[in-house]
């Protein structure tokens, strides 16, 4: 590189230049910021009052929430704001302006998406109470801010789905308010196979297939003889209980599904709020399994637990089931049985035995109706008749219609215009519709098909969050992004197993830091989901 001397002239020029560019300016004062209204700067100065040095942020939240509960505001605040566990006091003078000015308009039925702080904020409030006329009316708000704001923003739903059943559980509210979860729907299942005696074969067939990892619905026999399969099911169930009720000490279900168990609760975890001192004493029995208790402030809940291993233990009882079923009703193709239990297989053939004898009988019993001969039936029923009828009979008979023929003349000449119908075209004006053409009108439409190429977005019905994280642990990248934007990834593990469940039967993640896939799901779960 060349380096070019400049002359004194030229560097006299340069030093003035910069002289000029870099000269001194005066500091513009800058505008100073417009004062907040009045209740705002109340709510400021609870955060400096004597009574805030004592207070929790719980505490202090509530106190300035009661005291504007009614405040509205007009201000749009486009700007993200982001707050862990947000109160007023975390946020800036701009912020809290936006904040009720989001929720005065939302108050007035104007929902739009905002950042996740005002959304929690919001929920915050209802859930101690503020802006609400008793508990009732804080439920259903929170159940309408569920559903309409879930739609824009469905990251909020994992935690208030929770918080709702902690809400319904902590201010005592109608047990029937409680959300339905998977837990629910396995408990009902699982009494439906403890009551085996009193439930039908569909309700067995159907809990079964909830709990096992073997979904027999799928398979080709339950496909192509879904009667049959679900009948048989029953009977061999029934007949397992009782075979293990003799033979064993440990029940079925406690060695196939799961068994009762405890465990400590924390209400609105992750959640700012209040808790005021509990002196109550009392139980919330959602069904005979599952049973929340408050014991002056200390929850605990009664239910079973489903493990993992339990379940896979069913699932090849499921699956030997399918293919000593296979083989009893010469189904193919023949399905590989996992376990090979001789008394297993002899119940199997008994039940398929008895089975075909009652469906044998019931054949017998049967009454058809042919009515493709109902025509030869009324031919052969008038012959008799005609037999049976005596001479006397014969004539009553013929006395009407030679009665009527004299009595037509006499009409046709008081009323010239009336025209006669002959006998077989009136016949045929009133003969009924052709059975054919009658079925034909009343056809059910067929069901209307999907668009081609129509798909959901995401498989399972998973979250923008749950599908990212899932997405993630399978291809071994980086997951701290869950934790940075504020969620949990314990709930993220929790939604994502819980909506697999359905087509997996199982759990595909397992809790730990950080969670993992399981391996026998690991090929199907990279089949759904690209990198």
């Amino acid at each position: 590189m060349e380096f070019v001397k400049k002359t004194p002239a030229e560097k006299e020029e340069t030093f003035r230049l910069l002289q000029k560019l870099y000269a001194s300016e005066p500091i513009t004062p800058r505008t100073p910021a417009a004062p907040l209204p009045a209740p705002l700067q109340e709510l400021r100065a609870m955060q400096q009052d004597p009574a805030s040095q004592y207070e929790t942020t719980p505490e202090l939240f509530v106190r300035q929430g009661k005291a504007l509960a009614a405040y509205e505001d007009d201000t749009v605040y486009d700007l993200p704001v982001l707050h862990y566990y947000p109160t007023y006091r975390v946020l800036t003078d701009k912020e809290l302006r936006g904040y009720f000015g989001w929720r005065t308009r939302l108050r007035h039925q104007e929902l739009e998406r905002t950042s996740l702080t005002y959304a929690f904020l919001y929920i915050y409030e209802l859930l101690n109470q503020i802006g609400v006329e008793n508990p009732q009316d804080g439920y259903e708000k929170l159940k309408a801010f569920e559903e309409n704001y879930g739609l824009l923003d469905d990251r909020i739903l994992p935690y208030l789905h929770q918080w709702l059943r902690d809400y319904v559980l902590y201010y005592q509210l109608d047990p029937k308010l409680l959300p339905e979860t998977k837990r629910t729907r396995q408990d009902q299942a699982y009494l439906v196979l403890e009551d085996y005696k009193k439930a039908s074969d569909q309700d067995l067939f159907d809990a079964l297939d909830l709990f096992s990892t073997y979904h027999i619905s799928r398979s080709k026999l339950y496909k192509e003889q879904p009667e049959a399969a679900v009948r048989l099911l029953g009977r061999i169930y029934r007949m397992i209980q009782a075979y293990w009720e003799s033979h064993r000490k440990k029940p079925f279900l406690r060695e196939h599904v799961g068994g009762p168990t405890y465990d400590w609760l924390e209400l609105f975890a992750n959640a700012v709020f209040l808790q005021k001192e509990d002196g109550r004493e009392f139980k919330v029995q959602v069904d005979p399994i599952c049973i929340y208790q408050d014991r002056k402030g200390v929850w605990t809940l009664r239910h079973y637990e489903y493990a993992s291993q339990q379940l896979r233990k069913l699932g090849k009882l499921m699956k030997t089931l399918d293919g000593l079923l296979r083989e009893a009703l010469d189904f193919s193709p023949p399905l590989q049985q996992p376990l090979s239990y001789k008394w297993l297989t002899k119940l199997v053939r008994q039940a398929v035995e008895e089975d075909q004898k009652e469906q044998e009988e019931a054949e017998k019993r049967k009454v058809v109706f042919h009515l493709d001969q109902l025509d030869k039936i009324r031919r052969d029923a008038a012959v008799t008749r005609e037999r049976l009828m005596t001479e006397e009979e014969r004539r009553e008979e013929i006395l009407p219609s030679l009665t009527g023929q004299l009595e037509v003349p006499e009409q046709d000449k008081g009323s010239p215009g009336l025209q006669t119908v002959a006998p077989g075209a009136a016949a045929s004006r009133t003969a009924p519709m052709d059975q054919s053409s009658a079925l034909a009108g009343t056809a059910p439409a067929s069901a209307p098909k999907a668009p081609d190429g129509a798909r959901t977005d995401r498989p399972w019905n998973l979250t923008e969050d749950e599908y990212r994280y899932l997405k993630d642990l399978l291809y071994g990248k980086d997951t701290s992004w869950a934790a940075a934007q504020g969620l949990m990834p314990s709930l993220l593990v929790d939604g994502i197993n819980e909506k697999c469940y359905e087509a997996f039967g199982d759990t595909v993640l397992e809790a730990g830091d950080p969670p993992s896939v399981i391996e026998d799901y690991l090929e199907d779960l990279k089949g759904t989901i690209a990198p």
